[in-house]
């Protein structure tokens, strides 16, 4: 038996649709059909494409394919508008959808065999956002671009000072340093801005430039940028806890490698000054503020893509103070057995 091609499988496909919208005694039931046109599947040219197959499957489903690919051309809801020779009587017009389509596809072959000479390059904002099933391939390779660290920054600054004639002498080792977690266009607008005024890139324009970054790739109902300019020195009372910050946490923070604190868990009563204190602590520390405030969303696979994008953003600020406020809430209820969410669990990892 020779193999079927698509088109001779959509015609089996049609034909077994028919047979099963009958009754056994060959009959039509009205009642349960209810086709909007009595030959209601047709070839025609349709919306400029030649050869197209069309079910009106009801008032409320017409469908379209290729007949030399099998591809599905269009869903939607409506109906057909038969003009042209065949129909009317006009040369020139030709039979056209009319309705809301709930989905068309621009590509005639959305399909293709692969063989062992080609390569698929797929491109996405995060892994997340690829259909598990093509993620999951053994032969998918994942390519990951990292963000600029501090001696691309700084050669991009020397470059872009060594090419601009009229413009600012930025020094590469203070705009890059400021700039962490920019990429670098974002650091190139931010050059040109500073050309354009005549004035040398200041530390409050790159603290706001990279705010602005930072919330247009997590969204500001995710994430709240902060650089605290108050001190411990600001804080009334708490002397002890000063004490205690001065001579044992911020030195473990400062730590370069390693041996550097990851986190702290800090408690205490509503209303006690616990973000200003360590707001101050980061202000000691000479780093951004994170202040995460919803990571986890209603929308099925979306929270890994926060956490996609979160991850990139610490890993572009190398060094910075986070702070979760409520985190009880953010990661879990209070109590035994409860708190485990998928963001949760990603937290961990």
């Amino acid at each position: 038996m020779l193999p079927l091609n698509r088109f001779s499988w959509l015609i089996v496909l049609i034909t077994f649709i028919s047979i099963v919208a009958c009754k056994k005694d060959g009959s039509s039931d009205a009642s349960t059909t209810n086709r909007p046109i009595e030959h209601w599947v047709f070839r025609s040219v349709l919306d400029g494409q030649p050869r197209m197959l069309t079910a009106a499957l009801s008032d409320k489903l017409w469908v379209s394919y290729h007949t030399e690919t099998g591809a599905l051309y269009k869903a939607w809801k409506g109906s057909v508008y038969f003009d042209g020779a065949v129909y009317t009587g006009a040369h020139g017009p030709q039979p056209i959808t009319i309705g809301n389509a709930y989905t068309e596809s621009t590509y005639k072959k959305p399909w293709f065999v692969l063989n062992g000479k080609d390569t698929v390059i797929l491109v996405a904002e995060s892994r997340s956002l690829i259909h598990p099933r093509v993620a999951r391939l053994p032969q998918v390779l994942t390519v990951e671009i990292p963000s600029p660290d501090l001696e691309a920054r700084k050669h991009f600054v020397a470059t872009h000072t060594a090419t601009q004639s009229n413009g600012q002498k930025h020094d590469p080792q203070l705009v890059g340093t400021a700039t962490a977690g920019l990429s670098l266009h974002a650091m190139r607008q931010l050059l040109l801005a500073a050309d354009y005024s005549q004035k040398p890139v200041e530390r409050q324009d790159t603290t706001r430039q990279v705010e602005i970054f930072i919330q247009s790739q997590l969204g500001e109902d995710v994430i709240e940028f902060k650089k605290p300019s108050h001190r411990l020195s600001d804080c009334v009372g708490f002397s002890k806890l000063k004490e205690f910050l001065h001579s044992y946490l911020i030195p473990r923070m400062k730590l370069p490698d390693d041996r550097a604190l990851p986190g702290a868990a800090i408690a205490g009563p509503i209303g006690g000054g616990k973000t200003f204190i360590f707001e101050a602590v980061a202000a000691e520390l000479d780093m951004p503020v994170l202040v995460l405030k919803n990571i986890r969303s209603q929308w099925f696979g979306q929270t890994d893509v926060i956490f996609e994008r979160l991850r990139r953003v610490l890993e572009a600020l190398e060094k910075v103070v986070i702070f979760v406020d409520e985190a009880d809430t953010q990661f879990g209820s209070v109590g035994e057995g409860a708190g485990r969410t998928r963001a949760g669990d990603r937290a961990d990892d």
